[in-house]
């Protein structure tokens, strides 16, 4: 992996709000990660957000519901469809790779995120590049 794609994220992520920060692969393979409004229950404090997982090529590859857990306080991404049963959990780290209890941040990491996508049964979801599970880095925040 080439020096470049682990360089830190830039730290604007600190300033961008959860509904506007976009993400690409640490492996730099094409694939972004962008958050947006939620389209369930707009408002609600357990629905933060909609995630998009693009490729340049491929284009969407699989959209998702950002939750919040209570108690705990652990983030999810669900599917809202219902074809994947299981939840994602969401990792958030800052620019030196310390954990955050946030849902985004300089680094995060999707838990399983790659083998729901082979296991998808979604055209082209086997087709090389793959997702995988990878980190994410920090690329800018939608305007």
């Amino acid at each position: 992996m080439s020096a470049s794609a682990w360089a830190a994220p830039a730290s604007e992520w600190r300033d961008c709000p959860l509904p506007r920060a976009v993400y690409r692969d640490a492996g730099s393979k094409g694939f972004t990660l962008a958050f947006s409004e939620s389209r369930l229950s707009p408002g609600s404090a357990a629905r933060l957000a909609l995630v998009t997982v693009r490729h340049a090529l491929k284009g969407v590859i699989s959209q998702w519901e950002l939750s919040h857990g209570q108690g705990y306080g652990s983030f999810d991404l669900s599917d809202p469809t219902g074809e994947d049963k299981g939840a994602h959990g969401v990792y958030a780290f800052d620019a030196k790779l310390q954990p955050l209890d946030a849902p985004h941040g300089a680094w995060p990491f999707v838990s399983g995120l790659g083998q729901s996508n082979w296991c998808s049964g979604r055209p082209g979801a086997r087709d090389a590049p793959w997702l995988k599970d990878v980190m994410w880095a920090f690329v800018s925040c939608k305007k």
